[in-house]
């Protein structure tokens, strides 16, 4: 047998130098890049990857709207259309505007107008807002309502003429 004698391998550049490895990537664009795909399915592929997204958007959104509706109702129906809100029902009849006592006798459903000038009944305050009623000796213009609380309890009559009973 024959021996093989191998040469003696010297190194004499001890730096190995290794390079990172850089993997080469294909960019292929997202779902809305590609032209043969339709946008209805783009849309539902958007609809289906933020759908949680989306429904919190509309809950937040159909709050706002809501929102937004019944503070714009609440500031219109102020109370200046109801000429009567200033009033108790401890002041005196005689007090009341007429403008309210219309307002009054047309929301209670009378019907009639209530004529320019009235001062039946109704409006008066003989003895502060105490009723009185206009019985055989007593004359009309010593009886009255008294207070405003008696014209709404008893404005369903829809009396112009009335005389308390």
């Amino acid at each position: 047998m024959s021996s093989k004698i191998h040469p003696e391998i010297i190194i004499q550049n001890t730096e190995v130098q290794i390079e990172p490895y850089k993997p080469h990537l294909v960019t292929l664009g997202t779902i809305y890049d590609q032209p043969h795909i339709s946008s209805g399915v783009k849309c539902a592929f958007f609809c289906s990857t933020y759908k949680r997204c989306l429904t919190v958007s509309a809950i937040l959104s159909l709050i706002g709207v809501l929102t937004f509706v019944i503070l714009l109702t609440r500031n219109t129906s102020t109370s200046s259309s109801n000429p009567c809100t200033s009033y108790t029902t401890s002041d005196l009849a005689s007090s009341v505007t007429l403008e309210c006592f219309r307002y009054l006798w047309e929301n209670n459903g009378c019907k009639g107008i209530v004529p320019n000038g009235y001062h039946g009944w109704w409006l008066r305050s003989p003895q502060g807002g105490k009723t009185i009623l206009c019985t055989n000796g007593i004359s009309e213009e010593n009886c009255g309502a008294g207070s405003y609380g008696a014209i709404i309890n008893n404005i369903y009559t829809c009396n112009l003429s009335y005389k308390g009973f």
